[in-house]
């Protein structure tokens, strides 16, 4: 893969990244839900660090599906 694809990927996955955070924080303000765990003092709660994941994970497999499929 030339570096050109894999930034493009990079930022692609990071930019959904940011999209299902922003998603995940609209529920859990919507539901009260604090998730403030104590496992990572100061970085929030578990559910705060999944949250982009749930979205970028997904996204990254169908781009690479993609890619192998059409590139060999």
């Amino acid at each position: 893969m030339d570096y050109l694809t894999a930034a493009a990927i990079g930022i692609t996955v990071g930019g959904f990244g940011i999209i299902g955070d922003l998603i995940g924080s609209m529920f859990k303000r919507e539901r009260s839900i604090k998730d403030s765990g104590s496992f990572l003092p100061g970085h929030g709660g578990m559910l705060d660090k999944v949250d982009g994941m749930l979205i970028a994970a997904p996204v990254l497999y169908f781009i690479l599906l993609f890619i192998k499929r059409h590139h060999g």
